[in-house]
């Protein structure tokens, strides 16, 4: 049994734009997974696809192109 204590966060080291960022990422992502469940498409099979988003969330996923290839 671990007796330490949980570690506490630097607040310091939170940042706003990376999280809201990887939020909009996992929430296309589960989409994408949701296509691919529901159309039986295997993992490993390439899925082209468009995002129709608004310009703000466009932003904030353009840095994550390279993630979903």
């Amino acid at each position: 049994i671990m007796t330490a204590s949980w570690p506490a966060v630097e607040e310091a080291r939170i940042d706003a734009d990376t999280e809201a960022r990887f939020g909009c990422f996992q929430e296309l992502l589960k989409g994408l997974r949701e296509v691919r469940s529901r159309q039986s498409i295997p993992p490993k099979e390439r899925l082209d696809f468009e995002v129709r988003c608004t310009p703000a969330a466009a932003e904030l996923l353009r840095p994550m192109e390279p993630y979903f290839a």
